[in-house]
């Protein structure tokens, strides 16, 4: 009887311990989908203008201009005087339309991330 007593409590405590590791489990993987981040890439998407054979003065102007899509002038163009205007926009993922300008030279890439190359003749003046 003494023994069946034991072998019961020590089931309800494994049965205990299996259902607290696996609850633990579904949380921390619960968890691990609700904490992950969405990354929203800045929007520069871009639009430009492609000429019809017959375009007028107005879309020869701007035809390589490239506007961000929410500031692009509607067509046909205000000042736009074919009948039959076929210009429409060509979409591009970004309002630049050439390569980053950012550290062009090499010599200047390093000028402000670099070690301090200052040597130190003199003594110093103050006490150490």
């Amino acid at each position: 009887m003494n023994n069946s007593l034991y072998v019961l409590v020590l089931l309800v405590v494994v049965l205990i311990w299996f259902f607290l590791k696996r609850s633990k489990t579904k949380s921390a993987a619960a968890n691990k989908h609700s904490t992950k981040t969405i990354r929203k890439e800045p929007s520069f998407r871009a639009v430009s203008i492609q000429i019809c054979p017959q375009a007028c003065a107005a879309a020869k102007n701007i035809r390589d201009k490239r506007f961000l899509s929410h500031q692009a002038p509607m067509l046909p163009l205000a000042d736009c005087n074919v009948k039959d205007c076929k210009c429409k926009f060509v979409h591009h993922n970004d309002r630049r339309s050439h390569d980053d300008r950012r550290f062009a030279s090499v010599t200047m890439q390093n000028v402000f991330a670099d070690k301090e190359k200052r040597e130190n003749t003199k003594s110093d003046r103050r006490k150490k």
